[in-house]
């Protein structure tokens, strides 16, 4: 019977445990193109309900309090991470990351989204919490274009 449940406990249980863990070995390169994929993606689910959680999820997995805050006191009417009301279908298969500096503590990010003239580029701010990297702040640096390369050709 202990055998039994050992058995179900290393089926579901070790697998979730070990993903837990793997968090704090990621990279500052890593957890931002993380966060921005599964960003990209959740806003692009038709069930607004389910965007919306996943939305959520990327964003407490992947930034800190404060950039919550910011992201909450945002009137722009812009999208926060992105800087956009908008967002380009090819940013989600497109996504560019290179550290700029990382100590044991802080690092900088350099984001790439998207390709020829849509191009927006992003510095992110990252800081080390309770050994995982978790993202601090997102300035805009770049916009290559408000239309998208598959709309200025005329693809939508």
């Amino acid at each position: 019977m202990l055998r039994k449940i050992f058995l179900v406990f290393c089926l579901f249980c070790m697998p979730h445990m070990t993903l837990a863990s793997d968090d704090k070995g990621l990279s500052p390169e890593v957890v931002v193109s993380g966060f921005y994929h599964d960003y990209l993606v959740a806003a692009d689910i038709p069930d607004m309900e389910s965007a919306n959680d996943l939305s959520l999820k990327a964003i407490f997995k992947y930034t800190t309090e404060h950039l919550r805050a910011l992201r909450d006191n945002n009137d722009s009417g812009a999208d926060y991470f992105l800087d956009a009301q908008d967002m380009c279908e090819e940013w989600k298969s497109n996504i560019y990351t290179k550290t700029i500096s990382a100590n044991n503590h802080i690092a900088e990010v350099n984001l790439k989204l998207g390709y020829g003239k849509g191009i927006s580029m992003y510095s992110i701010h990252l800081v080390k919490a309770n050994g995982k990297w978790l993202m601090d702040s997102v300035k805009p640096t770049f916009r290559g274009s408000i239309y998208c390369p598959r709309q200025a050709e005329g693809e939508e």
